[in-house]
């Protein structure tokens, strides 16, 4: 009989239950003794190896989870039902076909673009006949310029741990409603025509696929997998590495073990994955990207100063990223925390970020668990929703805001009256509310000032601006005008993220209008603009 097909050896077995062991102590808190393990590994035959190795995933399901101090309880499927997939969870195909769907359907606001292979499908193309991976799909959102400053680019990624379901759905729900909402909403135009917001909803997409064959039963899957899923090719050792530990600078130095059967190995070499160097590609070619956003589950946190652990020199910009991560906080009710509090790492997608390309960046930790159902999704999403929007309107100016910031709690325009009116949170903490045309362009303290009149709410004239000064026809310009309000702090002066109202909205296509190349553009050239500025 073959031995591999034999039942296990006494020394398999042994090594099953101290490997099992050393779980047992790290649920108690207890270090557990990889050394030792990887010292009788070792001292296996071949086909011992490649038995415990084929054996691996039986093992890891006897194992309890230990993440972050909880003990997760796995539920039981009757796998005899087949798909038990939660109602928001696709496939990779279902995600990449909506994606698909969107550059279609708004042609104009999105592209999609392939940035890379997963490791699997790099396999595949040496060797044919192994299977097939996956292209790893990036969505580069926002309007395109025909001409002027390139945009501003944030890049949020989702999914680099398989297991951690939701963020591909958040993501593409975020796009999605971004999509939908352009030249309706003012804060999704304002998103879409001053920014490019560059978005890969699964970093993982061989992982991901693991995951939901688990869910429907089929031979392989496996619903807990965290790492990616090449083949194993001329190895005893299964290969699969945490591509969020896999990363340069500090490669391979804290909280990794290098043992492949560790669900936090960082692989032979760092980038040696092709789903790292795919976002590596990325950093290394976006010129203008000013901040980037890696979206994990779970625990609630937002994670800020990347950093390896607490003893290491901390960022020059240690205090602006406290700052900031607390005001991200803030629109959540989130926890903020320097990423080593949780606890240590190294070779992670926000370190090589800021260390390698000096592009700041925050982790977030969504939700409670990894698997949520269906209820606690739609709960969590009312919270992440607002923390995207926040992002994309701080994410230039991320030094200068903090938890303090005012906030604008409504703006409307009254057109009876020809006023801005704009309501605020803690108006006795208020030193002035300003509104600007372009809320990159001026900075803070150089808009047109709103006045005081009752309680929260401040108000400004503009029925210059919507009567048409030196006789421009504003009303007819066909996308609309909009108009950005801002509170500042009167204690520490910070200013808070502006809020979008329409100034003037979009005409129907049906209607008469003057078509113009950018309402920005267009407003920044007008004669009345610079006079109205000499009269603040």
């Amino acid at each position: 009989m073959d031995p591999i097909s034999a039942l296990h050896t006494k020394d398999v077995e042994k090594l099953i239950e101290f490997y099992l062991e050393q779980a047992d102590r790290q649920l108690i808190g207890k270090k557990p003794n990889y050394k030792k393990f990887n010292d009788r590994f070792e001292k296996l035959q071949p086909f011992e190896k490649q038995q415990f190795v084929l054996d691996k995933r039986i093992i890891e399901n006897r194992k309890q989870d230990h993440i972050r101090g909880e003990t997760i309880e796995r539920p039981t499927f009757d796998f005899e039902k087949r798909d038990i997939r939660p109602k928001y969870f696709r496939t990779v195909n279902e995600i990449y076909q909506e994606a698909g769907q969107f550059a279609k359907t708004y042609p104009r606001l999105i592209r999609v673009e392939t940035i890379g292979q997963s490791e699997r499908m790099r396999q595949h193309k040496i060797n044919p006949s192994l299977a097939d991976g996956h292209d790893i799909k990036m969505l580069r959102l926002g309007r395109r310029r025909t001409h002027g400053a390139e945009k501003p680019k944030i890049l949020f990624i989702g999914g680099i741990h398989a297991r951690e379901i939701t963020n591909p759905e958040f993501l593409m729900r975020w796009t999605r409603e971004l999509l939908e909402k352009y030249g309706k909403d003012p804060q999704a135009t304002w998103f879409l025509d001053n920014y490019e917001i560059l978005v890969v909803p699964m970093m993982n997409p061989d992982g991901h696929e693991v995951v939901e064959s688990g869910y429907m039963g089929v031979d392989g899957g496996w619903i807990w997998q965290r790492k990616n899923h090449p083949h194993y090719i001329d190895r005893l050792l299964d290969n699969e590495t945490d591509e969020n530990r896999n990363h340069k600078p500090g490669w391979g130095t804290y909280g990794v073990v290098m043992n492949p059967l560790s669900d936090i190995y960082p692989g032979e070499a760092a980038e040696s994955e092709s789903e790292t160097k795919a976002l590596d590609h990325v950093f290394a070619t976006e010129t203008n990207l000013k901040f980037f956003v890696d979206w994990h589950s779970y625990s609630q946190l937002v994670l800020y100063q990347p950093s390896n652990e607490k003893d290491v020199v901390p960022p020059v910009d240690a205090e602006d990223f406290r700052i900031y991560g607390a005001s991200v906080a803030q629109q959540n009710g989130y926890t903020p925390q320097p990423g080593w509090q949780l606890y240590p790492t190294s070779g992670t997608t926000d370190s090589c970020s800021y260390y390698k390309y000096h592009v700041p960046s925050l982790t977030i930790e969504t939700g409670k668990s990894f698997h949520m159902t269906y209820d606690e999704f739609q709960s969590e999403w009312a919270v992440v929703r607002p923390t995207m929007d926040y992002l994309v309107k701080t994410f230039t100016r991320w030094r200068d805001v903090s938890e303090f910031s005012p906030k604008i709690e409504k703006v409307k325009l009254d057109h009876k009256k020809g006023q801005i009116v704009a309501k605020v949170t803690n108006p006795e903490t208020i030193s002035q509310v300003e509104y600007v045309l372009d809320p990159d362009s001026v900075e803070p303290g150089h808009g047109i000032q709103l006045t005081k009149s009752d309680g929260k709410t401040y108000t400004a004239d503009v029925s210059y601006l919507l009567d048409g000064f030196y006789g421009m026809p504003v009303t007819g310009i066909e996308d609309g005008v909009l108009v950005y309000v801002r509170a500042q702090d009167e204690i520490t002066k910070e200013w808070g993220a502006p809020t979008a109202q329409w100034l003037i909205k979009p005409v129907h296509k049906t209607t008469t209008s003057v078509r113009l190349p950018s309402r920005v553009s267009q407003f920044n050239q007008a004669p009345w603009l610079s006079r109205l500025q000499d009269t603040k």
